[in-house]
């Protein structure tokens, strides 16, 4: 094995074990969706690392377009395109790097209290932006500084 291999395979688990309680959050909502069948896994190119599943029947209208839940986006509307994939993945991207720091928080302070919340830490993070939004006079969501980034990875002209 290749030194590079190796450290691409290291930087994965690593990644893979500081996500692991958002990521379990998420596997178990997806998994509770596949079980009941209200939505379906869709191999996407690209998002190796990541499990996309679509909604379908009746469940597929009351959720919206797309969410995300740690590694796992979940497109719940027919008309969710790739544009909404390119902006969840980017959500993806954005709590793996909020759980990651959540973990070495809890690690450097031994605290049983980060413990409990790191499950949460995404979602606690993203509320925060979006109360900060809201008491600065923006709109709680297309204010949100997470969503603006998303938004933004939308619109380039390359993902087109």
């Amino acid at each position: 094995m290749t030194t590079s291999r190796w450290w691409a395979g290291l930087k994965r688990w690593t990644l893979l074990i500081l996500c692991l309680p958002v990521n379990l959050s998420g596997l178990l909502v997806v998994g509770l969706l596949l079980l009941f069948r209200a939505a379906q896994r869709e191999p996407v190119v690209g998002a190796e690392n990541v499990l996309v599943v679509r909604g379908r029947g009746r469940f597929v209208g009351w959720w919206g377009y797309s969410t995300t839940f740690g590694s796992h986006v979940i497109y719940m509307h027919p008309e969710a395109g790739p544009h909404s994939l390119l902006h969840e993945l980017k959500h993806t991207s954005q709590a793996e790097g909020v759980s990651c720091a959540w973990a070495l928080a809890t690690l450097g302070s031994w605290s049983w209290r980060m413990l409990v919340l790191w499950p949460a830490a995404w979602f606690v993070v993203y509320i925060g932006a979006s109360i900060s939004s809201w008491l600065k006079g923006r709109d709680w969501y297309y204010g949100n500084e997470y969503e603006q980034q998303a938004y933004r990875v939308e619109e380039e002209p390359w993902n087109s």
